[in-house]
């Protein structure tokens, strides 16, 4: 399973803007759909919402300790 989220800023200089925004709506098969999703999700935020974005997807694996 791979999740997705972006790294959204008001000010690119001041870390303490920046909030970790996950995207909850889907969990993709693939890192190339995520990649995908995610890039088009942080253009609309940054358009939508005037917002420094990066967008990031990591596997999630389950492991049992």
């Amino acid at each position: 399973m791979i999740i997705g989220m972006i790294l959204a800023c008001i000010n690119p200089i001041d870390a303490s803007s920046c909030t970790v925004v996950f995207y909850d709506q889907k969990q993709f098969p693939t890192m190339q759909e995520c990649n995908s999703h995610m890039d088009d999700f942080a253009r609309y935020a940054a358009t939508n919402y005037k917002l420094i974005t990066r967008p990031y997807c990591f596997q999630i694996t389950n492991q049992t300790i």
